[in-house]
């Protein structure tokens, strides 16, 4: 039986052998991570017939995401790319944090996250193509959602975590973002990290993960938060501080009433997005003024997990205290994206509306897949607890 830390040399050792292999060819070295990602994370989770299909799916998502889209597809993306090979990621890091001892602001993501991939991508060689971002990403993802799911199981929080797992490693949304060169995918990876080391009570890793996060995006101590709320926290301590998180987000937005509606708005489309009403949402490949995805795949992949959780609710037996603090949760992510879309929009002098939530959230949306494979394995776990 191999231990945890024989567990993370392996995947250390296999993830630098795949970047040196990357730099020979690219295609075998992500053919290959697949194969050994799969195999290694879903070992002892779910069945050997179920890691096939797993593995198959994966592939088949990343090849059609490698020949539709660019791993570059915004503004930020060119950045990171550009701040990784051309300049001195040292020097832009002490600039920008004497910029910020100086004037007190908010660290630019786009210095801390290029600083983040040097340090994981340490050589020139290692990002000459923009796809060695797949292999970073999917060993940020499958190693994080693996230790989440099997820390949540450990503590005996969930009895069957398969399902859930399954979906969060096989979803076209997150394989997708997988494949992008921003920062999403390493976000929720190093949240869910520091969450598990929370429930593992092992505050030291738990406290440096959720700094991590936060250099990259701000507002990840919600995110953690959320991650554990349905487990960890006493019902007057997840009042208390859902109550905080809701103050905050009224105080920022002045006591909007259009902001409180567009947070519900932004709960419902956390679950049901794109908009099936939109006829332009059916199409295989849509391009818009700033970035490519595949509407398609993702109405498609919202409209099942739409189901699932409709039909769970209705006719499953759960948990049902775990199940209304997921939800209360994930609202709390809600008013979290909606406060920043607010903010973005009060920056910009753009008018608020209903329906106006101020961010792209087909791409932030998906801070709430780790809840949503929660409801998964509390609604069709094989053993009611």
């Amino acid at each position: 039986m191999i231990n945890k830390a024989s567990y993370v040399l392996l995947a250390i050792v296999l993830y630098f052998f795949l970047l040196y292999l990357s730099v020979v060819s690219m295609p075998i070295s992500i053919a290959l991570m697949v194969f050994t990602l799969v195999f290694l994370t879903a070992k002892g989770i779910v069945a050997e017939e179920t890691k096939w299909a797993m593995f198959i799916l994966v592939s088949l998502n990343l090849i059609y995401n490698s020949y539709n889209f660019s791993p570059i597809s915004g503004p930020d993306e060119l950045a990171f790319v550009t701040n990784l090979r051309e300049y001195n990621i040292s020097e832009l890091l002490t600039n920008e944090m004497n910029r910020f001892l100086s004037g007190f602001g908010f660290i630019s993501s786009r210095i801390t996250f290029s600083a983040f991939l040097s340090f994981l991508l340490p050589l020139d060689d290692f990002s000459i193509n923009e796809f060695v971002i797949i292999i970073l990403n999917c060993f940020l993802w499958f190693m994080s959602c693996r230790y989440y799911m099997v820390s949540l199981h450990n503590n005996e929080h969930i009895k069957d975590i398969s399902i859930g797992f399954f979906f969060l490693l096989v979803s076209p949304s997150l394989l997708y973002w997988a494949s992008n060169f921003g920062k999403d995918v390493a976000v929720i990876s190093m949240c869910l990290f520091s969450a598990s080391f929370y429930i593992n009570k092992k505050y030291a890793l738990f406290c440096f993960f959720l700094l991590l996060a936060m250099l990259l995006r701000p507002y990840s101590i919600i995110m953690v938060f959320c991650y554990v709320l349905p487990f960890c926290f006493t019902n007057r301590k997840s009042i208390f501080y859902v109550a905080c998180i809701i103050g905050v987000f009224l105080l920022g937005t002045g006591g909007s009433v259009i902001s409180l509606i567009n947070s519900i708005i932004g709960f419902i489309y956390f679950f049901l997005s794109p908009n099936p009403m939109s006829t332009s949402n059916w199409a295989l490949i849509n391009e818009t003024n700033d970035f490519l995805f595949s509407p398609l795949i993702m109405l498609l992949e919202s409209l099942i997990i739409f189901l699932l959780v409709a039909y769970g609710l209705v006719f499953r037996k759960y948990d049902r205290k775990v199940v209304f603090k997921t939800f209360v949760a994930i609202y709390c992510l809600s008013i979290c994206l909606v406060g920043v879309g607010f903010t973005n929009m009060d920056n910009n002098n753009i008018p608020l509306a209903i329906g106006s939530l101020g961010d792209n959230f087909i791409r932030k949306k998906i801070i709430v897949w780790p809840l949503i494979a929660l409801l998964f394995s509390t609604f069709y776990a094989r053993k009611y607890k």
